[in-house]
């Protein structure tokens, strides 16, 4: 009688029928199943994360390599180490802005003493040699776009760092076949890219005014 009365009050509350607990009914097949998709989850993801891991890495060797190039180029050209405070991007675009220079002026420099003096009417007629005047409204045309070139392998440097692009460490990974395919094709991208953008000067009056005849007016 006990136990039918405890059993009775179980099922009474404050005077009225208890209404019946709601009973877990998920199969306990249903709560495996879920339990193995996660593990399932677990394991197929675990490959993309050392995917994403080993891309990374791989990554680091581009930064590596630049950041060789700038402690070449920088540290034998600029005084002192304020240089390495600056962040990596400025830091590539500082050294192609000063190598980009070094180079336009060396190579200016021996075009002018072989062409325009020491083989002086042999490669160019007389008529055809700039006047020093010439030269000088040349350069400072190219001093205003250098900052704008440097940019460009600066950009280009910071889209192969950051996986943009689909490029290769090492030769080895390619072969030598197939780089100088990769070159040939880059260098006719490039000379399409210049003619076309010389053609632009002369098509698009602003440009033509500003900047195509501010280097030739002589």
């Amino acid at each position: 009688m006990r136990n039918a009365r405890s059993w009775r009050g179980d099922q009474v509350e404050n005077g009225r029928p208890r209404p019946p607990q709601k009973q877990n009914k998920t199969p306990l097949s249903l709560s495996r199943s879920k339990s193995s998709l996660l593990v399932h989850l677990s394991f197929s993801l675990s490959p993309i994360s050392r995917m994403a891991e080993a891309s990374t890495e791989y990554l680091k060797l581009f930064v590596a390599e630049t950041t060789w190039y700038n402690e070449i180029v920088l540290g034998s050209i600029v005084p002192g180490d304020a240089w390495r405070r600056l962040p990596h991007f400025f830091q590539s675009w500082l050294r192609n802005f000063l190598g980009g220079t070094l180079v336009y002026f060396l190579s200016g420099f021996l075009w002018c003493l072989v062409i325009y003096y020491w083989k002086r009417n042999v490669y160019v007629p007389k008529d055809a040699i700039p006047t020093n005047h010439a030269m000088y409204l040349q350069i400072i045309v190219a001093m205003k776009a250098m900052p704008w070139y440097s940019a460009l392998p600066s950009i280009s440097e910071y889209m192969i760092q950051s996986g943009w692009t689909r490029s290769f460490a090492t030769i080895g990974e390619v072969g030598w076949p197939m780089y100088f395919v990769y070159l040939a094709v880059y260098l006719v991208i490039v000379e399409f890219g210049i003619y076309w953008m010389h053609r632009e000067f002369h098509d698009i009056k602003p440009l033509y005014k500003w900047v195509w005849m501010s280097g030739n007016r002589e």
